[in-house]
């Protein structure tokens, strides 16, 4: 399973790996610190990854901009999208799904509450794999 991870904070970066590694030791985790970066990334990318979250506050370009880019493209078309965020504000999670994402997710506040999260979003596709 490949999954892709834009977000400017190094440290919801680490979480973010060690959760999904925990779920998928297998899994390869592609990672972007700004929504130019992500784009960049995502055009080079042989195929795409299974499914893609982006941070909703990233300098210069907000995640939903960016979500609106990449399913701006044929090629992203079907990959599921989840934006994440610190609030729910609910103008900003209409504007998300409005651009393409699949869902909002408010950034859990632990460990624990990640790997639920992640769990049943990337369920389906662990399942595929033969993985949890």
């Amino acid at each position: 399973m490949t999954i892709f991870y834009a977000d400017d904070d190094q440290e919801d970066q680490e979480i973010f790996r060690e959760v999904v590694l925990a779920l998928d030791p297998n899994a390869t985790i592609i990672f972007a610190n700004t929504a130019f970066d992500a784009l960049r990334i995502l055009e080079e990318l042989p195929t795409p990854p299974d499914a893609m979250f982006f941070d909703l506050n990233m300098p210069m370009m907000t995640g939903i901009e960016c979500v609106k880019s990449v399913r701006a493209t044929s090629r992203y078309k079907h990959t599921p999208i989840v934006i994440f965020s610190t609030t729910s504000n609910a103008v900003e999670v209409k504007a998300a799904i409005d651009a393409g994402a699949d869902k909002f997710l408010v950034k859990p506040n632990s460990y624990v509450e990640l790997q639920d999260e992640l769990r049943q979003i990337l369920g389906f596709r662990m399942h595929l794999y033969g993985c949890c």
